[in-house]
């Protein structure tokens, strides 16, 4: 029945009937009587939140507060245009959200992950740069003159933001020997882990800083997001975060740095040590600063990956992946397969040497079957606070005709190029000398695709 027809038989207006069925309007009882018998059902059938089980997924949705925690608004989604999407067609919308219930059970998915999966997706969206946070980043630096010493960054938290600072008061609690700090908001007072390196402790008093010049009130109290409750915390996070690493490295500068670096008529790995010793960063913090590639040098095509190596199982993870124009081809995976032993930011972990406090790396990396190749740089470290534990940082940049142009010492010959895959299972290099585990994808494909050959051959042949 169209509106106009029920506005008809009710005489309830056809915008108010709209506002209604859109759910932006709950009728008066007096009405819900008049639309029951016009629609031939009881005012109790009306108002009933009990659908036919087929309709059970979209029961479970419109009961939850699932759509009202996803940042729906980040990406410009109207929540009551789902919820008229649902109405209009609720049998496949159920079968779709039963589809996404059951991969998010299969894969282990909680609602902090996917949180966290629309907070990358929103950094890719605008390439992990954010005007508003650099501007403040440059006010901070400018009303400081653009002193970051950890001196001057404890002064900062003690003198204007009424800090109590206590270098060792984490040291008592036992259970939080991995955690780098502890915030308590009650007395405005921060304990620190003693072990921390320089470094680490700059950055920590850097977003400290990130949260109070900011004015976020919800934040979280460890250096880690541990219980992630909204969507709200994740982002306040990320923007303490982001305005950190703008302050201690700042874009003015990095620019000037990263300008040097692409001209380069050689391969100079010393350059990115000399960073680090800069800026007194890790080099995870001197990569998230590649995000000025795309604005200052238009070389938007990167990805980056944090791969973490379990020394005592052999075992590589990508703990960390980031994206920028569109989605690469070295991706994490869940399906327990194994990561191509050829990606230098897997080789790197492989060859690391106990002697080393940081190994830098380059490589060309084409992809087997593909025509994409990438100029990779990792840098390899030991993981803090974890003896069994290797990390690489990566970033890639997609090689195409501007960034070949752009990259003086793209054909340095001390560069090696190597051809890659993504994991051993889905690969088809066959004389691979490191692979990890048989091509075993490939194999089952290959049986289904003669079965089916089979198949037609016996079926053309009994006509």
């Amino acid at each position: 029945m169209l509106l106009t027809d029920l506005s008809k038989h009710t005489g309830i207006s056809v915008s108010y009937l709209n506002e209604i069925e859109k759910a932006k309007k709950y009728p008066r009882p007096e009405k819900i009587n008049t639309l029951a018998k016009a629609l031939n059902v009881s005012a109790a059938y009306l108002i009933s939140d009990e659908l036919p089980p087929k309709y059970a997924p979209v029961t479970d949705l419109l009961q939850s507060n699932f759509l009202q925690e996803l940042p729906l608004e980040l990406f410009g989604i109207d929540l009551a245009k789902i919820v008229e999407m649902v109405a209009n067609a609720p049998s496949k919308v159920g079968a779709f959200i039963s589809t996404l219930v059951d991969l998010s059970r299969l894969y282990g998915q909680q609602a902090e992950h996917f949180y966290l999966s629309a907070m990358r997706a929103y950094q890719e969206m605008y390439n992990n740069f954010f005007p508003e946070l650099e501007q403040l980043a440059d006010s901070f630096l400018i009303e400081h003159n653009f002193k970051t010493e950890i001196k001057t960054l404890k002064s900062v938290l003690e003198t204007e933001f009424h800090y109590t600072i206590i270098p060792d008061g984490l040291n008592k609690y036992p259970e939080l020997t991995e955690f780098r700090s502890l915030f308590i908001p009650a007395s405005n007072t921060l304990l620190l882990n003693s072990a921390l390196s320089e470094s680490q402790l700059r950055y920590l008093y850097a977003k400290e800083i990130g949260f109070n010049y900011l004015k976020i009130t919800e934040r979280p109290l460890t250096n880690k997001l541990l219980k992630i409750s909204n969507f709200e915390l994740v982002i306040n996070n990320f923007n303490a975060n982001y305005f950190a690493t703008a302050i201690l490295i700042p874009g003015t500068e990095f620019k000037k740095d990263l300008s040097i670096f692409i001209n380069k008529e050689k391969w100079d790995p010393s350059l990115f040590i000399q960073w680090i010793d800069k800026y007194h960063v890790s080099p995870e913090i001197l990569f998230q600063r590649f995000n000025l590639l795309p604005v200052y040098l238009g070389l938007d095509k990167i990805f980056f990956l944090r791969v973490i190596k379990d020394i005592k199982k052999n075992r590589f993870e990508i703990d960390k992946e980031l994206h920028l124009s569109h989605r690469h081809d070295p991706q994490a995976n869940k399906l327990s397969e194994n990561y191509c032993r050829r990606w230098l930011s897997v080789a790197i972990l492989t060859d690391w040497s106990n002697n080393d406090t940081f190994k830098v790396d380059i490589q060309r990396s084409h992809y087997h079957g593909t025509k994409n190749e990438y100029i990779v740089i990792s840098i390899a470290k030991k993981a803090p606070y974890n003896d069994n534990l290797l990390v690489s940082v990566t970033a890639g940049l997609y090689l195409d005709e501007l960034s070949k142009s752009k990259i003086k010492f793209l054909n340095d010959p001390a560069i090696s190029v190597t051809e890659v895959n993504v994991t051993c299972e889905r690969c088809a290099i066959m004389d691979c000398l490191v692979r990890a585990a048989p091509p075993k994808v490939l194999i089952e494909k290959e049986h289904r695709r003669v079965i089916n050959q089979a198949i037609d051959r016996i079926v053309k042949s009994e006509k």
